[in-house]
């Protein structure tokens, strides 16, 4: 693993062109801020500095990679960390030396403190190869997990195979058919294309993911509009940090504590799986929300550790009654011990399944 650190005792030569981007994203004195250094991944990219995504912008989010610890642009629908946001980039800089991926040794990384919602960047960036296209839509990777309307505003840049060169605005995304709606495209792509989706603009106001942000803010940091239309302050979204929708079966990580998991877009039977003992902390929670009208299932991830319905060992709860599934809820609480269960079915009528491991 290399790093490089930019600035300081840098001689002349060939080197990567540097540039910087000054962006004052922080209210109040210097001293009222909580700074740390950090690395920065290589493969880091900031989407809406179109043109030179290789170049961080100051005022960039970003979350921590659990593996590493390495920082990258937040994504609200990652599964490696980063889904958290973990600070903001408070210096401008390249991810790239001599056009390959560098890791990158930086100080000024901002972790607390008063900030202008309207003066941060989400550096989001999907990549991915077409499936197929008509003359107003792509089709995108079967995997791609964004909500209905993500993308909606963002740029798709087709980067490879047929149309390449060519950018649109996305109008329309639809999950359930990967499917995001454009202007006429000059050249129709098809399945060798690939492409980047982009996030772009200054400011989280208007923002897709507002609310996710001002959440996940307003555990460190003091959001304090100054545009019209904006709020004043973060935002508590109930305690959630973040609302995730899962059309596959999938296992919570501790970085997931205080997500809102929903099944919406889910067409067959869904189990989530909560962490392991060993993995998880004392107050670490997870929520359920059904929307789709299929079996909706959530399971211990250490067998006879969930609290339900008098019974202390439980194993998995499942709601089960159709066309009453809709609207049913599940939430989860570790105590130290094992999960204690909070459950709101949609009726009354509605069945609950239950498992005892024991």
């Amino acid at each position: 693993m290399s790093f490089s650190f930019d600035g300081y005792n840098v001689f002349p030569g060939i080197t990567a062109a540097r540039e910087s981007f000054e962006n004052e994203f922080m209210w109040g004195r210097f001293e009222t801020k909580e700074l740390m250094g950090a690395v920065i991944d290589g493969s880091a990219r900031d989407s809406g500095n179109l043109g030179n995504t290789t170049r961080l912008r100051s005022g960039l989010l970003l979350g921590r990679i659990t593996t590493t610890q390495k920082l990258k642009q937040w994504d609200p629908v990652a599964t490696d960390g980063t889904q958290n946001i973990y600070g903001i980039l408070k210096t401008s800089l390249n991810t790239q030396n001599l056009s390959a991926d560098t890791d990158r040794l930086t100080g000024p990384i901002v972790i607390s403190g008063a900030v202008k919602p309207n003066r941060l960047f989400v550096g989001l960036q999907s990549n991915g190869t077409a499936q197929s296209a008509t003359a107003t839509t792509i089709v995108l990777d079967a995997d791609d997990n964004h909500p209905d309307d993500f993308y909606n505003g963002m740029t798709i840049e087709i980067t490879g195979g047929t149309g390449v060169g060519q950018t649109a605005v996305i109008s329309d995304w639809v999950l359930s058919t990967v499917t995001a709606t454009v202007p006429t495209w000059t050249t129709d792509p098809d399945s060798t294309s690939t492409y980047t989706v982009n996030s772009s603009g200054m400011g989280i106001v208007g923002h897709t993911d507002e609310f996710i942000i001002r959440s996940q803010l307003a555990k460190n940091f003091y959001v304090f509009d100054d545009v019209a239309g904006g709020l004043h302050g973060g935002v508590s979204m109930g305690g959630w940090k973040n609302i995730v929708a899962k059309t596959a079966n999938y296992t919570c990580t501790p970085a997931d504590n205080d997500t809102l998991f929903t099944n919406r877009g889910d067409a067959n039977i869904i189990t989530f799986t909560l962490p392991t003992t060993a993995l998880s902390v004392k107050g670490m929670r997870f929520g359920f929300y059904s929307i789709a009208d299929f079996d909706f299932v959530v399971q211990t991830g250490t067998a006879n550790t969930m609290v339900f319905l008098n019974d202390a060992t439980g194993t998995s709860l499942t709601l089960t009654t159709t066309a009453e599934l809709i609207g049913g809820y599940m939430e989860f609480i570790f105590d130290g011990v094992g999960w204690l269960s909070i459950i709101s079915p949609s009726v009354d009528t509605a069945a609950i399944q239950t498992i005892d491991g024991a």
